[in-house]
C-alpha cells in the first residue's frame, strides 16, 4: 500500500542521495544526523536511501532501508514529524506503542528512547526540528500527543510540506533566499503547532476524570459502561477523546496502565504469576504477550535480569 502526495516525492527524485547496501554505513550516516543507535536486520539485503534538504535549523528527508530492520535509539533532543508513505513502521517507547501506516502523520517528542521496526517496503518523509528551535518559536515547551493521524485530517499542513519539498527540490525557488528560508521555516513550525494535538492541560475534563479513575483502579480492567458512568459522556466521546489526546482506545489505555504497574511490581521483586493476577491479568499467556509487546522483553526476563 502506498500514499501519494503531489510534489512530495519530488524530494525523493531530485535531491542528492546517500545510498548504500552496507548496514554500517547506513547507521553511521543517520547517527551523524540524529544520534548513535543500533541497527538490526531481520532478513534480506539493505538497499538504504536517504535524501535530505534543510531550511535553516529544520531538515526534511526521505528515508527507506529496502529491507526489514529494527532501529533502537536513545532519547533525541529534537522533534521528528514522520509522514509514512509506504509500508509500515512500528514505533515503541517505554510509555506507548503505535503502528505508523501509509497515509498517517506522527510527531515524536524529544526525550524518548524508542524502537522503530521498518517493513521492507517502508518509506517515510521525516522532518527534524531541534527542541530549542520549536520551544523558542512557540514561546513555550511543546508536547505532542502520541497519535498517528490520517494526513487527510491535516490538509493545510500536508499541502505546506509538499510545497516546501517542491521548492527545496527545485533549488532556485524561494528557499534559495536565506531570509525567506527562515520565514518558510517559521510558517512550517506554526502550522505544525496549530494543527497537531498536544498533551497536558488541554485534555478535556471528562478525559482527566476517566484517566484518574483508571489509575485508581489498576487492579482490574475498566469497562466502557463504567467510564461512561464516571465521566457523564457518551462512549463515542470517550473513544474519540482518548484517540485524539492519548493515541489509543480507553481499553488500551487501561491495559497499558496495568502493564506499567505490573512492570513496577516485577522490578520490585514480585513473582510473575502473583503480579499478573494482582493487576487483572488472569490469562498468563496473554499477559506475557502484551507485556513483551510493550516493554520488549518477557515478564520472566525482567525477573531474571533483576535477580542477577
Amino acid at each position: 500500500m502506498a500514499y501519494d502526495i503531489p510534489h512530495l516525492r519530488e524530494l525523493d527524485r531530485l535531491l542528492p542521495a546517500t545510498r548504500t547496501t552496507r548496514p554500517d554505513i547506513a547507521r553511521s550516516h543517520l547517527a551523524a544526523i540524529f544520534a548513535d543507535h543500533d541497527l538490526r536486520l531481520s532478513a534480506g539485503r539493505v538497499d538504504f536511501s536517504h535524501r535530505q534538504a534543510k531550511l535553516c535549523d529544520t531538515s526534511l528527508g526521505m528515508l527507506r532501508y529496502g529491507t526489514a530492520v529494527e532501529v533502537v535509539a536513545p532519547a533525541l533532543d529534537c522533534y521528528v514529524a514522520q509522514l509514512t508513505l509506504d509500508g509500515e513502521v512500528g514505533f515503541r517507547t517505554d510509555r506507548f506503542q503505535i503502528a505508523l501506516k501509509p497515509g498517517t502523520l506522527f510527531v515524536m517528542n524529544p526525550g524518548l528512547r524508542y524502537r522503530k521496526t521498518w517493513s521492507s517496503d517502508a518509506h517515510q518523509l521525516m522532518i527534524k526540528i531541534p527542541r530549542q528551535r520549536l520551544a523558542a518559536h512557540a514561546a513555550s515547551p511543546i508536547r505532542f500527543a502520541p497519535i498517528a493521524s490520517p494526513m487527510d485530517e491535516a490538509d493545510g499542513l500536508i499541502g505546506l510540506i509538499a510545497h516546501l519539498c517542491r521548492d527545496l527540490a527545485n533549488g532556485r525557488g524561494l528557499s534559495a533566499h536565506a531570509g525567506l528560508r527562515r520565514e518558510m521555516e517559521d510558517l512550517l513550525l506554526s502550522a505544525l503547532v496549530a494543527t497537531r494535538p498536544q498533551t497536558g492541560a488541554d485534555a478535556p475534563g471528562y478525559l482527566q476524570r476517566a484517566e484518574a479513575h483508571i489509575r485508581a483502579h489498576d487492579a482490574r480492567s475498566i469497562g466502557m459502561n463504567e467510564l461512561v458512568a464516571v465521566t457523564g459522556v457518551s462512549e463515542r466521546a470517550l473513544q474519540q477523546g482518548f484517540r485524539r489526546h492519548r493515541g489509543c482506545s480507553p481499553s488500551e489505555f487501561s491495559r497499558n496502565i496495568r502493564l506499567d504497574a505490573a512492570r513496577a511490581a516485577l522490578l520490585a521483586g514480585e513473582g510473575v504469576t502473583q503480579t499478573a493476577l494482582a493487576f487483572g491479568f488472569s490469562h498468563f499467556g496473554r499477559f506475557a504477550q502484551a507485556y513483551t509487546a510493550r516493554f520488549g522483553e518477557k515478564p520472566s526476563d525482567t525477573v531474571k535480569r533483576m535477580r542477577h
